[in-house]
């Protein structure tokens, strides 16, 4: 017999129209509630049987529903999403809030837009591998000759995600049909509401830029050209076979001039801003992933004067969790960047932030301080004219020693004595680590290359470099407490034999190699992950 009857439900506007589109829930101990209703929501817990009423039926108050309600828990937080007025008759899907199935429910207004071709569009919201994916339906499909219409409604699907306080992001429908990239999904670096660039599960990537004027449109990712094709309405595309995961610097070739995506973050990386594409990295990447389950450190940008250079300067810098509130000392951590990156590499390409919270709140690492500086070699080698390679970025020295780490210790509670101090590098700025840490031992006891620009000849005598601070092994050992090296398996830098040469002089040396990365994020990233564990 019928569960609901118009009768029950005569305080809606509807009349017999009111009882559509009902969504059962069971609620964390075991309840189940039935939530239907058009033009207004109800909402009524059921027996056990799900065939009963267990009490009155409630009317919740909801921002611009319709119809189509759709109830779910998902980390202690009740949502129900559910198709609201857009403009004219064509609907759109807002949803709500409470902290329990009963409300208060707070309206969090449009979660997409309309449907292309249906004035209708209903929600289902699925967990599924650790993904959320958000069903809806359009008309843009034809069906036996027949083109779209709204009477003909097509199953569609989106991955959904959530913000850090439970709050979900706005969707973005691909509509279907002939723009549809089945699978494939919108990149993490795109700009707020970007659909394009979007990835799969292949890490192929898909492009798409409007350009009606242009006659001739490339993606040039890393230095790889790849021709985009123009549809009638002066939309470009092209999809590009499966990339390596992380992140890849890349930029739009329109007619021959170089200009960024408007659709993805820039960074700064090659020696401009760039364009950025991160590719997923299975869980193997959780450790420089956002955890929203572990305290979290802050990184501020400072600036400050160089008695050096007469100038401001600028630079990032970590406080670990529970800085602000403590009074504390901590080790300090001087991370340098590469040639043609600046100060931001650490804290945006990097995740610095995150590796440094994760390996913390694991017991992995200890608490630190972290400076990311500019290098002053934040342009190619070449760039300037008449500077040659050992002037290239060689003042950086004078700065650190005499400007940033006086500033640091002034401006943080750290500590100063050289068991307590780090440095480490990538690629140019690895060597930079080199050429001041081992000239100055007295004041740094962890020295870190990662894929370090440190180029020697194979009859290089290693006990002859760095003014001979490596011909005595005892007394280096006793003093430098970590010599870290590593580079990605897919390099040619030689650090391998550099360390092998260490070893083979008595120097104690630790070497991480990067399974299947070449001279990129990931291999620093990882390499990071690695230093900090084994420091202070």
């Amino acid at each position: 017999k019928p569960l609901i009857t118009y009768d029950m439900t005569d305080n809606g506007p509807r009349g017999w129209w009111n009882d559509i589109d009902p969504t059962v829930m069971f609620d964390t101990d075991g309840t189940p509630w039935l939530c239907w209703g058009n033009g207004t929501c109800f909402l009524a817990r059921l027996k056990k049987n799900l065939t009963e009423l267990d009490g009155d039926i409630r009317v919740l108050a909801l921002d611009n529903y319709v119809e189509g309600p759709w109830l779910y828990e998902r980390g202690g937080k009740y949502y129900l999403v559910y198709a609201s007025m857009g403009s004219g008759w064509m609907e759109t899907i807002s949803y709500a809030m409470a902290e329990s199935v009963q409300g208060p429910w707070k309206s969090m207004g449009e979660l997409c837009s309309s449907a292309k071709d249906s004035f209708t569009i209903h929600p289902g919201v699925v967990d599924y591998e650790g993904h959320t994916y958000f069903f809806y339906h359009n008309g843009t499909l034809s069906i036996d000759g027949y083109g779209p219409a709204t009477g003909r409604r097509s199953v569609c699907m989106e991955e959904m995600f959530y913000n850090e306080d439970g709050t979900i992001r706005h969707i973005e429908l691909h509509q279907g049909g002939t723009d549809d990239v089945p699978g494939a999904f919108p990149a993490e670096t795109n700009v707020p509401a970007g659909a394009y660039p979007m990835v799969d599960a292949q890490h192929r990537a898909f492009f798409r830029i409007s350009a009606p004027q242009a006659h001739t449109v490339d993606v040039d990712i890393c230095g790889t050209k790849y021709p985009m094709e123009r549809d009638s309405s002066g939309v470009w595309s092209v999809t590009v076979p499966s990339l390596v995961v992380g992140p890849h610097y890349y930029a739009l070739d329109i007619d021959e001039v170089r200009v960024n995506d408007p659709a993805s973050m820039a960074v700064f990386g090659c020696g401009y801003y760039s364009s950025i594409i991160e590719i997923p990295e299975g869980d193997e990447g959780d450790y420089y992933r956002f955890n929203k389950d572990i305290p979290h450190g802050q990184v501020r940008e400072c600036r400050y004067w160089s008695s050096v250079e007469g100038r401001v300067r600028r630079c990032y810098v970590y406080t670990p969790a529970g800085y602000e509130k403590g009074k504390g000392r901590y080790p300090v951590l001087y991370l340098q960047h590469g040639m043609a990156e600046n100060e931001t590499g650490w804290h945006v390409q990097g995740r610095m932030a995150d590796i440094m919270d994760n390996a913390i709140a694991a017991g992995q690492a200890r608490p630190m301080i972290v400076v990311m500086d500019n290098g002053n070699c934040d342009y190619g080698f070449g760039a300037k004219k008449g500077e040659s390679i050992e002037e290239f970025g060689a003042s950086f020295a004078e700065v650190l020693l005499k400007d940033i780490i006086p500033w640091t210790q002034a401006t943080f509670r750290t500590r100063t004595d050289a068991a307590s101090r780090a440095m480490a590098g990538l690629s140019w700025g690895g060597k930079e680590t080199f050429d001041i840490t081992l000239a100055h031992t007295d004041m740094f006891s962890y020295i870190g290359a990662f894929s370090g620009a440190i180029f020697l000849k194979p009859d290089t005598d290693i006990r002859s470099l760095y003014g001979g601070v490596f011909a005595d092994a005892d007394k280096f050992n006793g003093t430098v407490k970590l010599l870290f090296i590593s580079m990605g398996t897919e390099e040619n830098f030689g650090l391998d034999a550099l360390a092998g040469k260490l070893k083979e002089a008595g120097i104690r040396c630790t070497y991480y190699s990067s399974p299947g990365t070449h001279h990129e994020w990931l291999t620093w990233r990882r390499s990071l992950n690695e230093f900090i564990k084994l420091i202070f």
